[in-house]
């Protein structure tokens, strides 16, 4: 008869080494903005898989009171803010409780369309396209007898 070794499970994936959130964005901003794009979808893929543990909620609540993702964008130019916070929330409770106010603000003004952010440009903008049409239609037969 065989004798039984004891046996240990291979590790589930998701607790496989995988750098913490922290190490990326150091080396993200130590890279420099033209080097250090190419570990920004490492970044987002993070954030997006993030599971639910207390290690990553302090660690995203960290990051987002030491404004770590300032000036840093994806490929598609959405702020990494963004994506920290909807993983902070995805997170659930009690993590989604502990975001401020204000980033709350932020997220909800980010996520609307564009014509919605920049109404009041929009209608400068028609209207000064319609007051140079109508100019132009009334003055040209002027200058054509000219």
């Amino acid at each position: 008869m065989e004798q039984l070794t004891s046996f240990t499970p291979p590790a589930p994936e998701a607790a496989l080494a995988r750098p913490g959130l922290s190490s990326l964005l150091a080396e993200v901003t130590s890279l420099g903005p033209l080097t250090g794009r190419e570990k920004v979808p490492q970044v987002v893929a993070w954030l997006q898989s993030a599971p639910s543990t207390e290690e990553n909620g302090k660690e995203l609540l960290v990051l987002l009171d030491a404004d770590a993702f300032a000036g840093l964008s994806d490929e598609h130019g959405r702020p990494l803010k963004l994506e920290a916070l909807l993983a902070l929330l995805r997170m659930g409770y009690p993590w989604a409780l502990q975001v401020k106010p204000e980033d709350l603000a932020w997220l909800r003004e980010q996520q609307r369309p564009y014509w919605r952010r920049h109404w009041k440009g929009l209608l400068v903008l028609g209207l000064w396209t319609a007051l140079t049409l109508e100019v132009a239609y009334f003055t040209l037969p002027l200058w054509m007898w000219w």
